[in-house]
């Protein structure tokens, strides 16, 4: 199995790539900056190969992607992130316009903030310092449901609040 993960150098990317490795599988990271995979490397030289791109470019994603037979999108943002972000949903745009370049059979997206029915469900002191603080993350993954909605990519879509490795 070879899968390609965007946002490999990340918490759940790392998790992801740690994961992947244990079960033999080959993994194409797609990450921001060069040298964030260089400690997970000596897990698996042959096996765990890393692209430095950008997760919104669709050529990147296309290079990342091209002999996967999954997509795996890890990508995020930190908490104290420059606002209003749109991340989510250009990564997935991108993961759909770069469609043509692989054979890849599932597309994955893992999550950790709430949309709008997560949201309203929270105590009210609580819903607004998720609003204050991540408010247009959940904006934006509401966009990302939409375009997931709209494709006709067979997703799956993981929403867990804690990932724990």
């Amino acid at each position: 199995m070879h899968i390609a993960i965007l946002g490999g150098s990340g918490q759940m990317g790392q998790e992801c790539i740690v994961q992947a490795h244990h079960r033999g599988w080959t993994v194409t990271a797609l990450i921001r900056r060069s040298g964030s995979l260089d400690h997970l490397i000596p897990l698996g030289e042959n096996t765990i190969h890393q692209i430095i791109g950008d997760a919104t470019n669709p050529h990147d994603v296309a290079l990342a992607i091209k002999d996967a037979d999954a997509v795996v999108h890890v990508v995020s943002v930190p908490l104290f992130h420059p606002k209003p972000t749109t991340l989510y949903s250009r990564t997935t745009q991108a993961v759909i316009d770069a469609r043509p370049h692989t054979q890849a059979k599932h597309y994955v997206v893992m999550s950790s903030a709430g949309t709008h029915h997560a949201r309203q469900a929270l105590p009210r002191g609580i819903r607004q310092a998720y609003e204050y603080l991540l408010g247009d993350v959940a904006d934006d993954k509401e966009r990302e449901e939409a375009l997931l909605e709209q494709s006709l990519l067979p997703w799956t879509l993981i929403k867990s609040p804690f990932l724990i490795p």
